[in-house]
C-alpha cells in the first residue's frame, strides 16, 4: 500500500472505510501507529490501530501489511510477542518484497533478543 496516501489524506481514508475497503482499513492502522510514534498517546491510538487492522483482516487476509499492523500492536502494546511473530512471520510470507513487513520482523527479533536474526532480516529490507 502506498502509506503516504494515508499519512496525508487520513479524511479520505477514513471516508472509503465506509466502502468495506481492506486497504483503507489498514491505512488507517498505519496511519494510528505512526501518530503514536510522533505525537500521541499510546493508549489513544494503538486500540484504533488494533480495530483498523482487525476490520482489514476481516475483509481480505491476505493484505500483507495489514498482518504487519497488527504485529505491531501486538509487539508494542499488548506485548503478545508469540502473536506478533506470528503476524510478522505471515506478512512476510504474503509477501516477501515488502521491505516493513521484514523491518517489523527484525524489531520483533530486537526485542526479544535475536540479535543474529535481527541483523539478517533487517538486511531484507
Amino acid at each position: 500500500m502506498n502509506h503516504s496516501f494515508a499519512r496525508s489524506k487520513p479524511r479520505q481514508v477514513y471516508h472509503a472505510t465506509r466502502f468495506s475497503y481492506a486497504l483503507a482499513y489498514d491505512g488507517l492502522a498505519y496511519y494510528y501507529c505512526l501518530i503514536e510514534d510522533l505525537f500521541a498517546p499510546l493508549g489513544d491510538t494503538m486500540p484504533k490501530a488494533r480495530e483498523a487492522a482487525r476490520k482489514a483482516l476481516e475483509l481480505d487476509e491476505s493484505v500483507s501489511e495489514s498482518h504487519g499492523q497488527i504485529g505491531s500492536v501486538y509487539l508494542f502494546y499488548d506485548f503478545d510477542w508469540p502473536r506478533a511473530e506470528r503476524e510478522f512471520k505471515r506478512a512476510v510470507e504474503l509477501s516477501s518484497n515488502f521491505a516493513d513487513a521484514h523491518l517489523y520482523y527484525a524489531w520483533y527479533l530486537l526485542t526479544v533478543g535475536r540479535g543474529a536474526e535481527a541483523v539478517e532480516e533487517g538486511r531484507r529490507t
